[in-house]
């Protein structure tokens, strides 16, 4: 039986009126109305309000409810729990238009909102699933939703969609949370050892031969993208490279020794000094978006590579590839899910073609995240922390308190605990008190929420927290005591009584250890990486910055 049905059963076995319930649960009759209907389906904690209204308002008329009553309710809602988290992947995966969809389903905007975030659950069930499955049957490509849901029948996609969103079927692709957590885990230096950087021989530059060739199928297209970063390499040229491609890789990676022949060419590239700037398709399903990523962050922090996108993505039936540099250029075409093919050429004419194509796609191009190391200090102050004082709620997830309500005399403390020369302590306690100021300026305007770790004596001394200096871009890690960390969390409620728009939640586990993440309004995500070297990646994207904001703080912006 369903909810609404066993709810009628209790209402007319306690005897009471709809009004009675109503009061004693504290919620309107219409909303009740709703729920006996079935029009509704109430969060769990709505639920047991109903439960415990219609148990009281049946006590105080002398009768009493079945014993099982309330695991019998419960147990309805178990059944068919909407999933908002799954919802929610499924407008970041489609970017799906809120307006959009709302003329497919029959609601507002703002309702599907509150249905994403979870304050909510579809009213109408089947109207909701049936326009759910229109939409994404006439909006989104038939080959992207094979790729989430695997290959159906479309006249099974109603069931498979059901299935997915009343908690029945495990996501396939969801994997942003598993990207995360490798990069907190991710050291560049075993990174580096494990593709013997250090070891990378450049080779001799020579005469490059003029000629063309084409690889068609994806073992060819392998050897093809090998044979143009060879090319590059072999020639006197120090242009820089540029790279746009469509096509999709998944196949292309399943290739294990593919993937390490193709970061180490890559990287001898960077080694040599040439620049490249690429330009990312990210119309993509997640699980190749994510891919994608994992492969390129690792090289991003080089310093050597510009990512951009393109903010509109035809769909075309085609997709195509370019890569350039001085001495090669190479296009690629394939048929959405079907074979492709990259030609090569050395010939300067087509080269001179190329160049023209690629400089119209980077000025059509957006950047898709700053990165900032040490090397550009002075371009991060300069260029990301004015935008902090544009009116906007931001979001951390922090491995620590912040370096903004610690005091000088405690950092100062464990900065000499730590054993740090006088210069360089001087150095940290400038930046702390610029910190303050700043972050002291933006709550005069905007709201701040961090979400910091408050944990045992014993989890800490399994593996004790760091100083957070990320804005120092200092590589060294400088231990707190757990007594250190108590006093600067104890310092951080104060700041937080303070400041009426700072807000401070703990909680008793920690995120990440290594990187820390700041949402500023759906807008952009910054994530800082602490551990070395330091990198701060600032995401505009915003299918990306979705994704990410979901993953880790849903529940806070």
């Amino acid at each position: 039986m369903q909810f609404y049905e066993i709810l009628e059963q209790l209402i007319d076995k306690s005897g009471c009126t709809a009004k009675e319930i109503a009061k004693s649960a504290g919620i309107s009759e219409s909303t009740l109305s709703r729920y006996r209907k079935g029009e509704r389906l109430p969060e769990a904690d709505m639920a047991e309000r109903i439960f415990f209204g219609i148990a009281h308002a049946a006590s105080r008329n002398g009768s009493a409810l079945p014993e099982q009553a309330y695991d019998t309710l419960m147990h309805t809602l178990d059944d068919t729990k909407f999933s908002s988290e799954r919802f929610s992947y499924l407008l970041t995966e489609f970017s799906v238009n809120l307006t959009k969809l709302a003329s497919y389903v029959n609601y507002t905007p703002s309702y599907l909102s509150r249905i994403r975030l979870g304050k909510c659950s579809p009213s109408d069930t089947e109207r909701f699933l049936h326009g759910l499955c229109a939409f994404f049957q006439a909006e989104t490509e038939p080959a992207h939703l094979e790729a989430v849901f695997g290959k159906a029948d479309s006249t099974k996609f109603p069931e498979i969609l059901r299935q997915y969103l009343w908690n029945k079927m495990p996501p396939k692709k969801e994997s942003t949370d598993k990207f995360l957590t490798d990069l907190d885990q991710f050291d560049l230096n075993a990174y580096m050892s494990e593709f013997r950087f250090e070891d990378l021989m450049i080779p001799k530059k020579e005469k490059i031969p003029v000629y063309s060739c084409e690889y068609i199928g994806t073992e060819q297209m392998r050897k093809a993208e090998l044979e143009f970063f060879r090319l590059t390499l072999l020639s006197e040229s120090e242009e820089e490279i540029f790279i746009h491609d469509e096509l999709p890789f998944m196949e292309l990676a399943q290739d294990v020794e593919f993937d390490q022949q193709w970061v180490q060419t890559v990287a001898k590239c960077l080694k040599r000094g040439l620049h490249m700037n690429l330009v990312h398709t990210l119309d993509r399903p997640s699980e190749e978006l994510i891919h994608g990523l994992k492969i390129w962050i690792p090289l991003y922090m080089t310093g050597g590579i510009s990512p951009y996108y393109l903010k509109k993505s035809e769909k075309n039936l085609f997709q195509n590839a370019v890569y350039l540099s001085g001495s090669a250029a190479m296009t690629g075409v394939s048929v959405r899910k079907g074979n492709g093919y990259y030609s090569l050429s050395t010939e300067q004419n087509k080269i001179s073609v190329i160049k023209a194509q690629a400089a119209q796609i980077l000025k059509a191009s957006s950047p898709m995240m700053q990165i900032f190391t040490e090397a550009n200090t002075q371009y991060f102050y300069e260029s990301i922390w004015p935008e902090a004082f544009h009116k906007s709620k931001r979001t951390a997830i922090l491995s620590t308190p912040p370096l903004h309500t610690i005091s000088a005399e405690l950092l100062s403390s464990i900065l000499t605990r730590n054993g740090i020369p006088e210069t360089e302590q001087e150095r940290f306690l400038n930046m702390a008190q610029t910190v303050k100021a700043h972050t002291d300026m933006i709550l005069q305007e905007s709201e701040i929420i961090d979400i910091i770790p408050d944990i045992s004596e014993e989890e800490f001394h399994q593996q004790p927290l760091c100083l957070p200096l990320t804005e120092c871009f200092c590589e060294n890690r400088y231990q707190y005591t757990y007594q250190e960390y108590q006093e600067h969390l104890a310092q951080t409620r104060s700041y937080q009584e303070k400041y009426k728009n700072y807000t401070l939640i703990l909680k008793h586990k920690i995120l990440f250890r290594n990187i820390r993440i700041i949402s500023q309004n759906h807008n952009s995500v910054m994530i800082s990486k602490s551990n070395a070297p330091v990198v701060h990646f600032v995401i505009r994207h915003p299918k990306l910055v979705r994704a990410i904001e979901e993953s880790c703080m849903k529940e806070y912006i």
